[in-house]
């Protein structure tokens, strides 16, 4: 999962794009929401 290109892309604008990051997972496909969400269930990413 920590491989996945675009878990790498969100992580880096994560760091460095906090605002573009929020707006990239509130429109992201439902692959991108099932990946976001087991980021979640394995504790690596929390949402506030």
């Amino acid at each position: 999962l920590l491989l996945d290109p675009d878990v790498i892309k969100l992580m880096k604008i994560l760091r460095e794009e906090p605002a573009k990051a929020q707006w990239l997972m509130r429109t992201a496909d439902a692959s991108m929401r099932g990946k976001i969400q087991r980021l979640i269930d394995l504790g690596l990413l929390s949402m506030a």
